[in-house]
C-alpha cells in the first residue's frame, strides 16, 4: 500500500525574497476554484471556508462524472464532519493569522 504526502515549508534560514515569494505561491494554491482542483485531485481538502463553501455547492456537479465516486464519498463525509465537529489546529509561527487574512502580502509589499 502506498500513500503520498504534501508538505510545504520554510526552513530557518530562508531569505526573506524566497519567504515572501512561498506566501505568494500559497496564496495562489489557495484561491478558492484552483484549491478545489488541488483538493480533488490530491484527496487533500480546501483550506478556506470559501472554496469549502464553493466545494458544498458544487460537489454534485462533480459526482456526474468529473470525480470517482469513492472521492465523492470521501468529499460528502469530510464535508459533514466539518459541519458537526469542532477542528482544532495550531498557530505555527506568529504571522499565521496575518496569511489566513491577507494581511501578510499587504504588509510585507508596504
Amino acid at each position: 500500500m502506498s500513500s503520498s504526502c504534501f508538505d510545504m515549508y520554510l526552513s530557518n534560514g530562508t531569505s526573506s525574497k524566497k519567504e515572501y515569494a512561498s506566501v505568494i505561491f500559497l496564496m495562489w494554491l489557495a484561491e478558492p476554484e484552483r484549491n478545489i482542483d488541488f483538493a480533488l485531485r490530491t484527496g487533500y481538502l480546501p483550506v478556506t471556508n470559501k472554496a469549502i463553501g464553493m466545494l458544498r455547492q458544487k460537489l454534485p456537479e462533480y459526482k456526474s462524472g468529473e470525480i470517482n465516486e469513492n472521492m465523492a464519498k470521501v468529499l460528502e463525509c469530510s464535508l459533514e464532519m466539518m459541519e458537526s465537529h469542532e477542528f482544532y489546529t495550531y498557530k505555527p509561527f506568529e504571522a499565521s493569522d496575518d496569511l489566513r487574512y491577507g494581511d501578510y502580502q499587504q504588509d510585507k509589499a508596504g
